[in-house]
């Protein structure tokens, strides 16, 4: 497979493939791949509509699919060069998942009845996302969501009984790895 890389000197010149003699002490490079990504999320427990009533408010379990990649456009190729030079493939896509997963929730929250429109709201969501990640030089090309589940979602006494739970499970997740790792004894 042919991969494309952008060929940066941070500061002065971003060339896109090709290359030039680089003076060695005066001049540096980076190299930061252009192939797009692909962005898989699953979110459980999302909220739905929590400013409508008790009755309508949902705990939904949605999938996200997408494409994101360092975009193309000469003035974004800049920003991305001096924003994402030093990051990894991981690192960029640990950004584009968070930014993706907390418009996702913070839409579906509120939007009343979320799995009537599923593709008006992945819409939105990817012209929020793309908002926020242009400003680093990266561009989201395409996002779908699918609203696996969805249950109503219990408020008061519930809730809290809810948190707790979640919380003492956290807590022997946490526990778990700290074996693992030898950072504390069983």
């Amino acid at each position: 497979m042919d991969e494309t890389f952008l060929l940066v000197e941070v500061g002065v010149l971003v060339m896109l493939g090709g290359g030039r003699f680089i003076q060695p002490i005066i001049e540096s490079y980076a190299l930061l791949s252009i192939e797009p990504m692909q962005i898989d999320l699953l979110l459980e427990d999302a909220v739905g509509n929590i400013s409508g009533t008790e009755e309508e408010g949902r705990r939904l379990n949605v999938s996200v699919t997408g494409v994101a990649k360092i975009s193309e456009d000469v003035d974004l190729l800049q920003t991305a060069a001096s924003n994402l030079v030093n990051k990894s493939p991981e690192e960029i896509r640990h950004i584009v998942e968070v930014t993706v997963e907390g418009h996702v929730r913070g839409i579906l929250a509120t939007t009343a009845a979320p799995e009537t429109a599923v593709s008006k709201i992945s819409e939105k969501i990817r012209f929020a996302v793309e908002g926020d990640l242009t400003l680093m030089g990266i561009a989201v090309p395409s996002l779908f969501l699918r609203i696996r589940d969805t249950k109503p979602m219990s408020r008061g006494i519930e809730v809290v009984e809810q948190v707790n739970r979640e919380l003492h499970r956290l807590d022997l997740r946490i526990r778990r790895i700290e074996e693992k790792l030898g950072l504390s004894t069983p």
